[in-house]
């Protein structure tokens, strides 16, 4: 293969990846590959191979493409500069990934729908290998879907936390800087499920998505539809209980948001200033910017920040809170001084309480016998046909539905909340056992684990390795463990339960506290454990 062509290949590898992280970082084109360097740069070893690993298997893909073809070393190139364009224009992301179930036909077939306008500008020999050269970069990509997760994570991570505190040499390196840091902003919530590796309360979790969107197509519709309309900025804040579907509602907006050309995305939930030119280059090439914050009743800072931010851009910016509930936190945002206050209390700013998904048995097993198709699919194993109607209040929250149909499939009915949640738990132990002796540590499954895991919960989350060992420490059954155990059970912990910032808690939320609660119920000392590093 000519060398030029190899050149042209490394290329359209850097873009691809450059567009799968979100965010602006593709536009830059050819300096894309060298923002992901910069960004690549300052992070860890193992983040830094990994790049380097994804990227090499993905130009070989491309490679094998141009060699397997036997065609001419120009139009080799050609249809190479034609992905690259059509890459940077038109990003694959890990939302499309997903939303294609990591099928690298379906996801191709999205990414042909996208660049049809290109390719039919082409003659038919360009058009015929350059659809070729584009269904091989989605298959490279597609190939490597264990990997991007995390790989994600770390670019943001390492532009998050380290990028920002370098100084820029040249004023090109500087806005490639500023259009990085505007990248990591956002993050898509949405993450590819694997049995193999994630327990069983994982596929409740709304981030799989493994039960399809149901129920809310009308909330959906008012949210999606009226995006292009009215002021330049506006707000909503959608309150709820726990398990009522406020996190898969925005996952579905964000999807259709960005089909629709907006930038869309969570707030990452290491971010706790966003600036109103890192919105405006979110903007840049889309309608507008949708910002959705979780657990915004703990992110006032954040929210604050973010709504003075929207106010100062010349963007259209779309931003949508959710919550449990308007407490304190919605009384503090509205008595804010100056332009925030008066946002808040103004006509742009709406509040909605989501209503139970189902209040009735009839649409409860609707709902039900989709969730054990979809939980039967996930686990290659037969549903169960719901017996009994499901009438009683606790189902007004669609989780306990889902956690009524997981159990059905798995052969291990419950009708309480907490007999629903006790084998949640009993199903999520026996995964963290199994995950403790496959790690070479026998001797810290049982309780050891189980108290490993709600002191994580407890604490929110742990930001990377390092602080997750010192957090570890402090749990009374890991007294005297080496640091190097520690580390593996971090390791364990943030591979069942990855989260942007890298460890979250066990999910959902309501089991998370369930097993904080059994776990102070058995051991009450741990409260005092988390009391030492909080």
């Amino acid at each position: 293969m000519p060398p030029e062509s190899r050149g042209f290949a490394q290329r359209v590898a850097r873009i691809s990846l450059a567009g799968l992280f979100g965010g602006p970082v593709a536009a830059l084109q050819e300096a894309g590959g060298v923002a992901l360097d910069l960004a690549f740069g300052g992070a860890p070893p193992d983040a830094r191979k990994r790049f380097a690993r994804v990227s090499d298997r993905i130009e070989a893909g491309l490679v094998a493409f141009a060699r397997g073809e036997g065609i001419d070393a120009a139009a080799t190139v050609r249809a190479l500069e034609n992905v690259r364009q059509i890459l940077t224009e038109h990003p694959l992301t890990i939302a499309d990934l997903t939303g294609a179930d990591l099928d690298p036909d379906r996801a191709a077939a999205v990414m042909r729908r996208r660049a049809e306008p290109a390719l039919t500008r082409l003659d038919d020999t360009d058009r015929r290998l350059t659809g070729m050269a584009l269904d091989a970069a989605v298959g490279a990509l597609a190939a490597e879907a264990a990997e991007l997760p995390d790989l994600t994570r770390e670019f943001q991570g390492a532009v998050l936390s380290r990028l920002s505190a370098q100084a820029a040499a040249t004023d090109e390196l500087r806005e490639t800087q500023e259009v990085l840091e505007a990248s990591a902003v956002l993050h898509d919530a949405a993450w590819p499920w694997w049995r193999e590796q994630y327990p069983p309360s994982a596929l409740l979790r709304a981030q799989y998505r493994i039960v399809p969107f149901f129920g809310r197509e009308r909330a959906l519709e008012d949210l999606v539809g009226g995006l292009s309309d009215g002021p330049m900025t506006s707000l909503r804040i959608y309150t709820g209980p726990g398990g009522m579907g406020k996190t898969r509602l925005l996952l579905e907006a964000c999807a259709r948001a960005r089909d629709n050309s907006w930038r869309a995305g969570f707030l990452h939930p290491t971010v706790e200033r966003v600036t109103a030119r890192q919105l405006d280059l979110l903007a840049a090439g889309a309608a507008g910017v949708l910002v959705a914050v979780d657990y915004a009743e703990i992110r006032r800072g954040a929210t604050a920040a973010l709504i003075e931010a929207a106010l100062g851009c010349r963007s259209r910016v779309r931003i949508v809170l959710l919550a449990r509930s308007a407490g304190d936190w919605w009384l503090e945002l509205r008595h804010a001084p100056g332009p925030v206050g008066d946002f808040v209390n103004g006509p742009a700013a709406t509040r909605h309480e989501l209503a139970p998904l189902a209040s009735d048995p009839r649409s409860r097993a609707d709902i039900h016998r989709q969730a054990v198709v979809a939980f039967g699919a996930a686990l290659d194993m037969p549903g169960t046909v719901l017996g009994e109607p499901l009438d009683s209040p606790l189902y007004d929250r669609v989780l306990f539905i889902h956690l009524h149909a997981l159990a059905a499939v798995l052969g291990d009915p419950a009708h309480t909340q907490d007999g629903l949640l006790d084998f949640a738990l009993r199903r999520e132990q026996g995964f963290l056992d199994r995950a403790m002796r496959d790690a070479g540590l026998p001797q810290l499954a049982g309780r050891a684990v189980r108290q490993a895991a709600a002191l994580v919960t407890m604490a929110g989350g742990a930001a990377g390795p390092a602080e997750t060992v010192e957090l570890l420490r402090q749990a009374p059954l890991l007294g005297g463990q080496p640091d190097a155990a520690l580390a593996v059970v971090g390791e364990v912990l943030h591979c069942l339960y990855p989260a942007a910032a890298w460890l979250a808690g066990v999910q959902p939320d309501l089991l998370g506290e369930h097993l904080v609660a059994a776990t102070l119920d058995d051991d009450p000392f741990l409260l005092g454990a988390f009391g030492a590093v909080h």
